[in-house]
Parts: structure tokens; C-alpha cells; sequence
């Protein structure tokens, strides 16, 4: 055996454990074959098992989303909870998740802000944006826009796309601060660069007004399209009505008439439509 066998096989659970990672991500997206989740899922649990909290909260996403095994949300919230009371803040988190939805646990929004806190205060990301909502809508805590926005920072100071996105609306529209356009839209490319749909679309909408941007179809389009992609309502809605007048495009009744009808399956209500229009989409 040769001196380099011993350490090796000790790397060997770690190398399996980043695979695993690797799995878990792109199977979120749902781009991995059954077989392979099967078997992250496996060194997740044995590294679970061994005391690995990042791994108990990696198993916890695994139940709650099915990947390797049929979705069990009582088995994903006790994982959870074993990783976050061993001090594992993304687990933290997720288990204020769990209380607030009432995912395999009894619904108790008051425990679940309480995780949020525990989650901020050791710099989650998500636990500063789910914090912020709760100061934002008065959900279990006093209503306050001030509150809200200094959790809003400091999760998309860590490149939190929400946050960043949620920033940039309350700069570019004054929502409980200074109204600042420059702060707003640097927030906002920031995050519909990042991939965030909403924002994209957000952006989308400037663009074709030519509000606070240069006016051009082309990048309206642009915006609209990547939303579009990941499902948004309103780009969906949108290009249905730049598809239906022939704006930057060729005009398509029929096309036009499947991205209003996704839109509307998105939730979005068809708004912006003269008669004549609204007549065209029936026929």
C-alpha cells in the first residue's frame, strides 16, 4: 500500500460531499437523473449521520423537494432543526420556513420569525430578506419601512437577489426612503443581472417607457425575453402586447395570443388592451 492511500480515502467522503452539493443544486433546477440524487442523497445522509450540519440541512433541502426520494416534509423540518441547533445558519432559516408555511411542523409564525433573528443575526442572507418582509408587511412584527430596509441591505450586500431587487423599488419609487433613481437602478441591474425575473422585467418596463433609462425596444425586449424564460407574468403579458402591435418584432396574433394566455396562467390579468385589441386575442 503506498503512503498516499491512507489520506486518499480519508478526502474521499469530502470529494463524495461536494458532488453531492453539486447534485442537490442542479437537481433544484431539475437537472439531474433520478439515479444520481438517489445517490447523492445517500452521502448527504451518511454525512448527516456523522454530525455534519451543513449536511443535515442539505438532507433537509433533499426531503422537502424530493430530490433522491419522494418529498417528506416531516423528515426535511427535522433535519432542519438538527442543523440549526447546532448553530448552522442557513438551517435556521429554512426551519423558520417550515413554521411559518407549516411544513412538517405545526404553523407558529411567531417561532419562525424567532429563527429569522437567530439566522440574521449570524449573517444569513435569507434570514435578513425574510426578516425584512416581516417588518415590510407588519407580518408578526410592527410595520416598519426603516426596519425592513436595513435588513433589505444588508442581505443584498451578500448579493441577495430579492433584497437587492426589493432595495431597488423602494429607492426608485420613495417606499419609506429618500427617493434616489441613481441608488435604484444601480440595485436593480445589479439583480436583473444576477437573474432575478422580477427585476428583469422591472427593467424591461423602464426601457420601453424610457423612464430614468434611454428608450429602446431592443433592450425592453431583451429583459422581457430572460423573464419570460423563468416564467414572470408580467414580461410574459408584456410581450404578448409588443408581439400583438408589432413593436421590435413581427406582429403575430397567435403569438401574441399564447404569451397573454401564459401571463394569465402566471396570475397576471389582461390590462393594457384597447377594444379593437381585446377583440383580435378572442378571434
Amino acid at each position: 500500500m503506498s503512503r498516499s492511500s491512507g489520506p486518499e480515502r480519508r478526502r474521499e467522503p469530502r470529494q463524495r460531499m461536494v458532488q453531492a452539493v453539486r447534485v442537490v443544486a442542479e437537481a433544484l433546477d431539475g437537472r439531474v437523473p433520478a439515479r444520481v440524487a438517489r445517490r447523492a442523497l445517500q452521502a448527504i445522509v451518511g454525512a448527516a449521520e456523522g454530525g455534519s450540519p451543513r449536511a443535515m440541512w442539505l438532507a433537509g433541502v433533499a426531503y422537502e423537494h424530493g430530490i433522491g426520494t419522494r418529498k417528506d416534509p416531516i423528515a426535511a423540518a427535522r433535519q432542519y432543526g438538527a442543523a440549526a441547533d447546532a448553530g448552522y445558519r442557513k438551517a435556521m432559516t429554512a426551519l423558520g420556513v417550515c413554521y411559518w408555511e407549516g411544513l412538517g411542523l405545526k404553523r407558529n409564525r411567531r417561532v419562525a420569525v424567532e429563527w429569522y433573528r437567530r439566522a440574521a443575526a449570524r449573517g444569513d442572507g435569507d434570514g435578513h430578506h425574510n426578516l425584512g418582509l416581516c417588518f415590510y408587511h407588519g407580518h408578526v412584527l410592527p410595520r416598519s419601512r426603516r426596519a425592513a430596509l436595513r435588513q433589505f441591505q444588508r442581505a443584498a450586500e451578500q448579493g441577495h437577489l430579492a433584497s437587492e431587487y426589493k432595495l431597488a423599488v423602494c429607492y426608485l419609487e420613495g417606499d419609506g426612503i429618500l427617493r434616489s433613481p441613481g441608488k435604484g437602478l444601480r440595485w436593480l441591474k445589479r439583480a436583473a443581472h444576477g437573474g432575478y425575473p422580477d427585476a428583469q422585467a422591472y427593467l424591461g418596463t423602464l426601457h420601453y417607457n424610457g423612464s430614468m433609462v434611454r428608450r429602446s425596444i431592443r433592450w425592453a425586449l431583451h429583459w422581457y425575453r430572460l423573464a419570460a424564460r423563468q416564467g414572470d407574468g408580467d414580461a410574459l403579458h408584456n410581450l404578448g402586447l409588443l408581439h400583438l402591435r408589432g413593436e421590435g418584432v413581427a406582429k403575430s396574433i397567435r403569438t401574441a395570443r399564447q404569451f397573454i394566455e401564459r401571463a394569465e396562467a402566471a396570475g397576471v390579468r389582461r390590462h393594457g388592451l384597447s377594444k379593437a385589441e381585446s377583440g383580435l386575442l378572442r378571434r
